[in-house]
């Protein structure tokens, strides 16, 4: 049940959501849902601390497409 709520909602960050913001962020909530899926990945098993930076590269990209307002 939480890899298909985790699919349905990185179906609807890439389908409906229309800034980037959002994207990122469920892409985060997806990659945080599915922690040992993605660590079992081969491209993560490659350096002992890939996931730490999947999360800090994404928390950065969510941090740079926030609009300045000001």
């Amino acid at each position: 049940m939480k890899k298909i709520i985790s699919f349905l909602l990185l179906f609807m960050a890439v389908i409906v959501f229309a800034t980037w913001q959002y994207r990122l962020l469920c892409f985060l909530f997806f990659i945080l849902l599915n922690r040992n899926w993605v660590k079992s990945l081969p491209l993560m098993r490659r350096t002992i601390h890939s996931y730490s930076l999947l999360v800090a590269l994404l928390l950065v990209g969510i941090f740079i497409s926030i609009p300045n307002y000001i």
